[in-house]
């Protein structure tokens, strides 16, 4: 224990003395930021800037492992087509993203433009995404329901209801056996 308390007070003092302390507050103080340049879709509603992974603000889109079923009950990989939806959306245009919040894994919520295209509102639109229960993507989320785009062609679990499914029990919180 003391061990690591010494390495740790080293690495700090070595951070501290080379200017990487500073570097790493401040990345880490990027709430309230722009980001801007090119990016790479992580999933459905995550993209990475410059290393910095940040999560759309007002929907929730399927995670990359979730399936779901189609008009006929065939199974197809929701997620992936999501994903897949949102780089088509950005079509490698550069992002212009803002936000000044986080979502529980520390991650920036943010609100993305490509030139004037809300990138968040296309996606639950195009009916790749849910909106959250804010008014900000409620219109598109009827509009893509009622004509049965994306997730809508046919059923699916809700994203925040998927993980919570999929998350599996620890071992100790399983009933036992009799």
């Amino acid at each position: 224990m003391v061990a690591s308390r010494r390495r740790a007070a080293r690495w700090a003092g070595s951070l501290a003395a080379g200017g990487g302390l500073a570097a790493m507050l401040a990345g880490a103080s990027a709430v309230g930021a722009d980001w801007t340049g090119n990016v790479l879709v992580m999933d459905g509603g995550t993209v990475a800037i410059a290393g910095h992974r940040l999560r759309l603000a007002g929907l929730d889109a399927p995670d990359n492992a979730q399936i779901c079923h189609d008009a006929d009950g065939a199974a197809y990989a929701c997620g992936a087509e999501a994903r897949r939806a949102l780089a088509v959306i950005i079509a490698g245009r550069a992002l212009r993203c803002s936000g000044d919040r986080r979502d529980q894994y520390r991650r920036p919520l943010v609100t993305c433009q490509a030139g004037e295209t809300d990138i968040g509102r296309e996606l639950v639109r195009a009916g790749w995404a849910v909106a959250l229960p804010t008014p900000d993507y409620a219109a598109e989320e009827a509009e893509a329901r009622s004509e049965g785009r994306g997730l809508w062609q046919g059923s699916f679990q809700r994203p925040d209801e998927w993980r919570r499914a999929a998350v599996p029990m620890p071992s100790h919180a399983m009933p036992r056996q009799q």
